[in-house]
């Protein structure tokens, strides 16, 4: 135990001790000896211990105490001996008056007078009375006689003046009560603890008036111009007169006052789901008109009439107990039951597939799945703690036409020193300005930028963040005067001034550095930014001062001086690597396009406060205007932010009719899949319908999907007795999903070997292609052949060359096969081939192509022929993407600027799913929007744009029927179409 700083020697003995009675030390002696060493172990005074250790061992407990009473109590004297204003010179100091002749502003009046005193001065002195001192009062020097006054204040504190009344002979409680008094502070070897009770009357107080309530103050302000008396009566007698004590009539009670109340009780009430029995299922299924049906032909055994045609593939495994429907041991939930099996099964908030094992066991219905996943998805509790969305692809900046047009500012720190650096980044060639500052007002910012204007002149445009020092009226109104446009970023989103944030992190490395090493920062970054300056760099291959000054500047290795700058070379790596790192990045980080538009309803991502907190606001906002990536979302309360889209996700909001699209979705029985050549059936079988009576729903599509619906899966036996009866007249499947075990039993059943009467094979030629090593499975359909036997067989292709024909009629097992040709005959399409001059630059030689392409683009806008243009490779692609958006700026879309109004887009294999099926819809339009397609070779088969009426080939293909096909796309409607192939010569 150590003493603690107010405590006396005698008080820690006493409370060691106490302490002491707990331990078994042994006798008293033993105790006292304890004691002793811990006084001079724990004591707070050195100089105590010093004189404790100096007695040795003949130091007893009893020599502890009256060695440190004598050092309290010379301590204690000596302090009050030098408080004392009375010793030697301070005496004199104190008494002396200090008198300052200073002027003094303060205005003085005399007691009931109004014109205020002369005052001479003022001078502070010490003042002393009644045993008390105060030091530097102020005294107030008047001109005139009069008597030395005293203020208010200074005569409180000298205790010369009392507000309160006294009593004139107060009592004394040690008077009063002298046997509760006489033993305190004797017995000084133990602690004893007093109860005193805070309850007990004091025996006096000074007399002060009562503080009443506000009423009766009111009421003495009512009563002033009246002589009355007030008699006090006790509150049993108090008793008010009759007229006032008669009972009011009550009032009926409004049962609309509490509609409100009433209403959300209600609401919370039918909110939370109940359990669920079979007695409750059995109830809806009876008067289910679904579950009725499906009882009928359970019964009477005539499915071919059933209208619900979800039930037919599982019919051998349901089965009726009274009114419930059973698939196998899973109760068939009726569609009045669904939403609160589907809020049961959601309670702990489990995700999708947790929430389709525990539903999976015990219930089904037809799509059930599709309904899991919807409830899931649209939960709002679920949505506020889910992953935010992905970011969307990178959108590089363009390089400027010239150095100095734009550039890019931002403050880096604060430093440790509390200096602030700040940095100017020219887009063009990249060379940046430092400025090292510790005052970032709006004012010095400026200026800055003023002086870095000095030398390199005015810019166009400075792009910056949402700091205090660029959102203000003068930094507004210093680029309106120098006629400086500002773009500022997105709140929150510093990738958009990615340009000048990675210097930030150029520069803060070399800082930390020369932090490490212990140099000075300054001198370390002056040496950075020459290296940088005078370094080739990484996109543009060359210096940054070179671009900007046009010469390179002398360091201290030595070169040979060379002013031959190439701005077509620039530009070609410049966009080259951009268009690496945006690739690169989009796949790294999962980018994809945002479904996000005006008027959605979104989530806003928020910084949480605490690990309780959601990573979304829980409301929802609005959204008002969407430019790019940056959105504009609005509050309930009419409160608008700007975010980019990555801190959004699309709200869903739940509806009351979300099951009822899960039926009319399992009846569509014509089910496109992902193949190029089953996309290619969709076009073919609604130009059937239009053509002639034929019935879509007798048309089954097989893929390898068993999580799909109805008609989007393996064929099983349940399908035999539809086939067997007609329902099912044409079946299309990929190879993949044709050859597995189970079909190719059925494949053999007695069903198929009488129904099956012509097996056709499309794009046949697709075989040689793909049937290695990318899907070998298309090596296996010759065995149809051997299947069917009985059956007719036909092969079509559009290219196919003549040693290509002996190796199909091979794969397939074609013995003598009657070969058809058709050469089509196409005047409406004129080819036509360009040759063109190699170039030493990289992408330069593609000028001759995307300059009279992005030129006419830009005047036709929709009126420009509808032309797909085939690129070699992803590198040449993105120089072709960047140099159109380059070149139309705002003028690439109709209309409202997203993503789905651009008049010209990219397509190859590396490219978001999502885009790439919406060039494909917009191709097999009569009029698109679209206008130009950027393709490699994926822009494949399965694609029939009627408007397509040019085709430009930037190098022949591979082989000619790989040109045939390609080129065959154009004026398939008879219109007037060209197809321009341009190769390269060397001289």
């Amino acid at each position: 135990m150590i003493q603690s700083s107010s405590e006396t020697i005698e008080q820690y003995i006493t409370r060691l001790r106490q302490r002491a009675d707990t331990c078994d030390f042994g006798n008293q002696n033993a105790i006292d000896e304890r004691i002793r060493d811990q006084i001079i172990d724990k004591c707070l005074s050195h100089h105590l211990r010093r004189k404790l250790l100096e007695k040795g061992r003949t130091l007893t407990l009893a020599n502890v105490r009256s060695i440190a009473k004598a050092m309290e109590d010379s301590e204690r004297q000596a302090k009050s001996i030098e408080g004392q204003g009375q010793v030697n010179m301070i005496q004199s100091k104190d008494n002396r008056v200090k008198c300052v002749s200073s002027k003094s502003t303060k205005s003085l009046f005399a007691y009931g007078s109004e014109e205020p005193l002369k005052i001479a001065g003022i001078f502070t002195a010490t003042v002393q009375c009644n045993n008390r001192t105060l030091k530097d009062i102020e005294f107030v020097v008047i001109e005139g006689k009069g008597q030395a006054l005293l203020s208010r204040n200074t005569a409180e504190q000298l205790g010369v003046l009392q507000l309160v009344h006294s009593v004139s002979e107060p009592g004394t409680i040690k008077d009063k009560y002298p046997e509760c008094f006489t033993g305190v502070g004797k017995l000084k070897s133990f602690q004893l603890q007093i109860p005193i009770d805070p309850d007990v009357e004091p025996v006096i107080q000074p007399m002060r008036r009562s503080k009443v309530c506000a009423r009766i103050e009111r009421w003495v302000l009512r009563m002033q111009p009246y002589t009355y008396t007030v008699r006090y009566i006790p509150g049993p007698k108090n008793i008010a007169d009759s007229l006032s004590r008669l009972i009011k009539e009550g009032k009926t009670r409004d049962n609309r006052e509490n509609v409100t109340e009433e209403y959300v009780k209600f609401v919370a009430q039918e909110s939370t789901p109940v359990a669920m029995t079979t007695r409750e299922i059995e109830r809806a299924s009876e008067n289910d008109p679904e579950l009725k049906a499906v009882r009928e032909c359970l019964v009477h055994s005539q499915w071919h009439r059933i209208e619900f045609k979800e039930y037919l593939p599982i019919r051998s495994e349901l089965c009726a107990i009274g009114q419930l429907v059973l698939r196998g041991t899973r109760i068939v939930i009726p569609i009045s039951l669904r939403e609160q099996v589907l809020q049961l099964a959601h309670e702990g908030h489990p995700g999708i597939v947790v929430m389709k094992t525990r539903l999976r066991s015990k219930v089904w219905w037809p799509g059930i799945d599709k309904s899991i996943e919807k409830f899931c998805r649209s939960c709002y509790g679920c949505q506020l703690v889910s992953q935010p969305s992905k970011p969307e692809p990178l959108k590089r900046t363009e390089l400027p036409s010239a150095p100095w047009q734009h550039l890019a500012a931002d403050l880096l720190g604060p430093l440790p020193s509390n200096h602030y650096m700040f940095v100017l980044v020219d887009y063009y060639s990249r060379y940046f300005e430092v400025a090292v500052t510790k005052n970032i007002s709006s004012e010095n910012i400026t200026s800055l930028i003023s002086k870095f204007c000095l030398t390199h002149g005015l810019p166009l445009s400075i792009h910056t963040d949402n700091g205090p020092q660029f959102v203000s009226q003068h930094f507004k109104n210093f680029m309106s005067e120098h006629g400086i446009v500002h773009h500022r970023t997105t709140p929150l989103w510093p990738q958009a001034n990615g340009e000048v944030e990675r210097q930030n992190r150029s520069i803060m490395k070399r800082v930390k550095i020369a932090q490490a090493e212990g140099r000075d920062w300054k001198l370390e970054l002056n040496k950075f930014l020459i290296m940088y300056r005078s370094t080739a760099h990484s996109i543009t291959g060359v210096s940054p001062s070179e671009l900007l000054f046009g010469r390179k500047i002398r360091t201290k290795l030595p070169e040979l001086i060379d002013y031959n700058i190439n701005d077509f070379e620039v530009r070609d790596r410049d966009a080259e690597q951009k268009e690496k790192g945006k690739i690169y990045a989009d796949k790294r980080r999962g980018a994809c396009e945002s479904d996000i538009r005006v008027d959605d309803q979104v989530l806003v991502r928020q910084d949480r406060g605490n690990k309780m907190s959601t990573p979304f606001v829980p409301s929802p906002f609005k959204v008002v205007e969407k430019i790019g990536n940056s959105v504009l979302v609005e509050s309930d309360q009419g409160v608008q932010y700007r975010r980019n889209v990555t801190h959004l996700k699309k709200f869903i909001e739940r509806e009351n009719n979300d099951l009822s699209c899960s039926q009319s979705d399992a009846n569509k029985n014509v089910v496109n899949t992902e193949s190029e050549i089953i996309t290619s059936h969709k076009d073919d079988f609604e130009n059937l319908n239009e053509s002639s009576n034929f019935d879509e729903n007798k048309c089954l599509s097989s893929s390898q999907d068993e999580t799909c619906s109805m008609k989007d899966r393996p064929v099983t036996m349940t399908d035999m007795e539809m086939i067997k009866s007609g329902d099912i007249e044409i079946l299309y499947s990929h190879p993949e999903a044709m050859f597995t075990p189970v079909l190719s039993r059925i494949l053999r059943s007695k069903v198929f070997q009488q129904k099956v009467c012509c097996i056709a094979v499309d794009e046949v030629h697709m075989i040689e292609e793909w049937g290695e090593d990318f899907r070998p499975k298309f090596k296996q359909i010759g065995e149809l052949t051997a299947l069917f036997p009985n059956a007719a067989h036909l092969a079509v292709t559009a290219t196919a060359t003549p040693s290509c024909i002996q190796s199909l009629s091979k794969i397939l097992q074609y013995i003598n096969p009657t070969i058809i040709k058709v050469n089509p005959d196409r005047p409406n399409l004129f080819l036509e081939i360009k040759t063109r001059l190699s170039n030493l630059q990289k992408f330069s030689k593609y000028d001759d192509i995307v300059v009279p392409l992005a030129q006419e683009l830009k005047t036709k806008q929709d009126k420009f022929p509808l032309t797909i243009v085939y690129v070699e490779s992803l590198e040449a692609l993105g120089y072709f993407y960047q140099f159109i958006n380059y070149e139309l700026k705002e003028e690439q879309y109709i209309g409202e600027a997203i993503p789905e109004n651009r008049i010209f887009g990219q397509f190859h294999k590396d490219y978001t799913s999502q885009m790439k099926q919406h060039i494909l819809f917009e191709l097999r339009k009569e009029e698109p929007k679209l206008r130009l397609v950027l393709a490699t070779v994926a822009l494949g088969m399965g694609l029939d744009a009627p408007a397509i009426t040019r085709i430009i080939h930037c190098r022949p293909p591979t082989t000619l029927e790989k040109y045939f096909q390609e080129v065959g796309r154009a004026g398939r409607k008879g219109q007037k179409a060209e197809a321009l192939c341009t190769t390269i010569t060397t001289i």
